[in-house]
């Protein structure tokens, strides 16, 4: 206890396994504690994961209660052992915010005339996400006032004779709440609570089946789970008429979940509910927020742009004069969290209005609805989708949109919250942006300007692909990007797309400060105007050519028509040599072999390149034939196929099978290259070896197995002509 002076506030917490937060909800009072004369009551109602203990360092009074699934009954024996003036609930999935100013000036105001205080719980929904409600909720009591809980679940303050508690509101005292994380994030523990309290809200409901507030309460235990709230809802909405309007104050949040669930379920009864709402709780603040959002994203569904512009100007204005409080009702706020009162909600609904706004060629208003977005709670999908929407501006009409892009650019690039955050939201644009830079989507857009049919791509919602259709052309997309030329990467690719002056390229690239942050396509169309590559003022590292050279293979033919434009290769460019190396190898890994002309140009290719690399690479001690397993398997398999062609070139076709082989088995991956080449090398197609000689070659193969490779007499065998004329026989067996 805090010295000896009389107690201003007694805190009360009952709790049972929440060792996973109880210890910051408790050294989170210890600025109120250190400001005012307080004592910690605790209750363990059952804990067995260490929490006691917990607990026991903090708690001024502690007891064990035995828990009888009645919230009420435990909460009361806390307030039964405090002796302050005022008594604050918490639970140890809260923490009390470092703010605490108001609510000190509250405690030490003897001219309080209310008998109880609500204050702001700001409930977090999912893991590693700033989305949150705030909502509020009555959590201070005048002990003197002799209230007692009641309920044995959603435990409440109230007078026996229903009059109104007299509450002061203390808005800026926040307490902060992550306990909806675990429901939402699917753990064990999180649906254990959800079944706890589904069973003690249905035993209540038994006894009162016509309670309108318990009605609500097993609709919301439900969590997201709508079909297991229908019947909750039909059950609430046939009583609805009778109740009285005292009773009916739960009718407009009893009608939120109606809407919300009718709208997630594409349920025909959507329109009656919400028509309902409107009807009977036209200035409710669940009408005005949250119904209008889910009937907006109704609309967005059905692809009804009028309707979706309407609803969600409707819901601007209400989430505006909400957080004005001119939406302000106690008995509301007392009941339960607006859903789509946070920013993040605004947020999204913004963007699905612009767009809107865009194929209704309401283009005046979209710099509007997008202009008082709040980036710094701007998710990774919400940038992705205000990439798309500015995109589609941009490729749809003439507007400037460089204000709109300089703004988002600069905004979500803020490391607020975090530079974890502003990263994931540079992902999201680039998730969204990369489409519109690649060759079937420029290709589409220009067939679309020339007033031919494009097939629907894939990633907009249904139907959505027809409001975008009706509308002409006005430019590629990607062009959206060129203001940020000399701030970002996608602006260097835009403008190098838009140009085809390999100068023009060069002097873009190399004001870059990191190469590969460039658009793969914006990079194989600057290669396929003739650039040479790498610039010298960007000397690259073989990792870095490599890595480059894999995406191009993103380009489609782009890797293979690179390869077909190379000219002999030297070893004194090294940074030439190596790229064309990287090229080379890219393509052979992601070719199909599936075009004998281009397969056997394209090997011919690597052939040339590792002849003159490999030497550049390793010792000529290095390089004799018995120490060349100690080379990558890559260049293995290239020495032998240098020897191999060599020999071919030689006409000696015996030899060059005998080396392919001896590559293969060193580098078995390369197992489609070998193959390739036994079907369409020229010099084995002339004659066909009849099939005695391939029984031959394989009595060889087999008879040769049974000796150690060390026996000289095997040594002997297969370094003589004659079994070079018949092993080739082997490689075809194999390939076949």
């Amino acid at each position: 206890m805090s010295g000896r002076k009389k107690i201003v506030l007694s805190i009360g917490m009952i709790f049972k396994n929440e060792k996973r937060c109880l210890e910051r909800c408790l050294k989170s009072l210890q600025l109120l504690r250190a400001a005012l004369p307080c004592e910690l009551v605790m209750a363990d109602t059952g804990s067995d994961d260490g929490s006691r203990e917990v607990a026991e360092k903090y708690a001024d009074v502690f007891f064990d209660f035995p828990w009888t699934g009645d919230f009420s009954a435990a909460r009361n024996a806390v307030m039964d052992r405090c002796s302050g003036k005022w008594f604050f609930s918490l639970d140890a999935d809260e923490w009390l915010d470092e703010d605490i100013s108001q609510l000190v000036s509250f405690l030490k105001d003897n001219k309080i005339t209310e008998e109880a205080a609500g204050l702001t719980v700001r409930n977090y929904l999912f893991p590693e996400n700033p989305a949150c409600t705030d909502f509020v909720a009555v959590r201070m009591l005048r002990l003197s006032s002799g209230l007692r809980y009641q309920g044995r679940i959603h435990e409440y303050w109230a007078h026996e004779d229903g009059s109104t508690l007299c509450v002061r509101l203390l808005k800026n005292v926040v307490l902060h709440h992550d306990g909806y994380v675990m429901l939402n994030d699917g753990s064990v523990e999180g649906q254990e609570k959800l079944k706890r309290n589904r069973q003690l809200l249905k035993k209540e409901l038994e006894e009162r089946p016509e309670d309108l507030k318990l009605i609500v309460q097993c609709i919301e235990s439900c969590g997201s789970d709508w079909n297991a709230q229908l019947p909750y809802i039909r059950q609430g909405l046939a009583l609805l008429p009778e109740k009285k309007k005292d009773e009916a104050v739960y009718g407009a949040n009893l009608l939120r979940y109606a809407v919300h669930a009718s709208c997630k379920l594409g349920m025909p009864e959507f329109p009656e509910w919400l028509a309902l709402a409107e009807e009977l709780f036209p200035n409710s603040m669940y009408t005005m927020v949250d119904i209008q959002f889910d009937a907006a994203e109704h609309a967005w569904r059905e692809m009804n742009c009028p309707e979706l512009i309407c609803r969600g100007k409707r819901y601007i204005s209400g989430v505006k004069n909400y957080r004005a409080g001119r939406l302000f009702n106690v008995n509301e706020m007392l009941q339960s969290p607006l859903r789509y009162a946070g920013l993040c909600s605004e947020t999204t609904l913004r963007i699905y209005v612009a767009r809107a706004q865009i194929y209704e060629g309401h283009l005046k208003d979209v710099s509007e609805t997008l202009g008082t977005l709040d980036y710094d709670t701007m998710d990774e999908e919400q940038t992705a989708s205000l990439t798309e929407t500015l995109l589609l501006l941009h490729s749809l009409s003439e507007a400037d949109t460089a204000p709109l892009l300089h703004t988002f650019w600069r905004e979500i690039s803020k490391p607020v919250p975090s530079t974890e955050e502003a990263n994931r939201r540079r992902t999201g644009l680039l998730s969204k942006a990369s489409i519109w830079f690649t060759p079937d989507w420029i290709a589409g857009e220009e067939a679309r300007m020339a007033g031919e049919a494009v097939r629907e791509p894939d990633g907009f919602w249904p139907g959505e692909w027809a409001a975008i259709s009706r509308r002409r052309i006005f430019r590629h997309g990607y062009t959206l990007f060129k203001p940020l030329l000399g701030v970002s990467a996608l602006g260097a690719s835009a403008a190098i797309l838009d140009t085809l002056d390999t100068q023009r390229m060069t002097d873009i690239i190399d004001g870059l400060e990191n190469v590969e942050e460039l658009s793969i396509h914006a990079l194989a169309h600057a290669l396929l105007c003739g650039m040479k590559f790498p610039l010298q003022n960007h000397p690259l590292n073989i990792e870095q050519m490599d890595a480059l050279a894999d995406r191009l293979t993103e380009s489609g033919e782009t890797i293979f028509a690179l390869t077909a434009m190379m000219e002999s290769v030297s070893a004194e460019d090294v940074q030439a040599l190596s790229w064309v190396r990287g090229l080379t190898l890219a393509a052979v890994r992601s070719c199909k072999w599936d075009d004998p002309e281009r397969g056997m140009a394209l090997i011919r290719l690597f052939v040339e390149i590792e002849r003159v690399f490999i030497p550049l690479c390793y010792s000529e001690e290095a390089l004799l034939e018995e120490r060349i397993f100690m080379l990558p398997s890559i260049h293995r398999f290239g020495w032998y196929c240098v020897q191999a062609f060599q020999a071919l070139d030689h006409r000696n076709t015996a030899k060059y099978v005998h080396l392919l082989r001896k590559g293969l088995i060193l580098c078995e991956n390369m197992r489609p290259v070998a193959e390739f080449l036994m079907e369409y090398t020229p010099e084995l197609r002339v004659t066909k070896p009849s099939d005695e000689l391939l029984i031959l070659a394989e009595q060889v193969r087999i008879t040769l197995r049974a000796f150690s490779p060390d026996d000289p007499a095997v040594k002997n065998l297969k370094s003589s002509p004659a079994d070079q004329e018949v092993s080739y026989l082997s490689l075809i067996h194999i390939a076949e």
